[in-house]
């Protein structure tokens, strides 16, 4: 990115810190969604699926990207597949 557009992208977080200061997290979600649209995604390391389930209630077929270190408990990767299966999500594992 060039300069401009880390400054236009940090005014940009300043303002939604501003205005969702009180906002729900699933509003805080809906306005990254509609902010940055197909760009938008989220992390989770799947220790449970509350944030995946958010975000596709804010944005349905949301990419969700889980970093697989290959350390994992056998849960944590049954959360996963059971985020995967269930929910309106793209789980993308790097």
């Amino acid at each position: 990115m060039t300069t401009d557009q880390d400054e236009r992208l940090k005014a940009v977080a300043e303002q939604a810190g501003r205005d969702l200061e009180d906002a729900s997290p699933l509003d805080v979600l809906r306005w990254a969604a509609d902010t940055f649209g197909e760009k938008f995604c989220v992390t989770s390391s799947m220790e449970d699926a509350v944030v995946a389930h958010l975000a596709s209630r804010a944005f349905p077929g949301v990419d969700v990207v889980f970093l697989d270190t290959g350390y994992h408990f056998e849960e944590t990767i049954g959360t996963r597949d059971a985020v995967e299966a269930v929910m309106d999500v793209n789980v993308i594992t790097l």
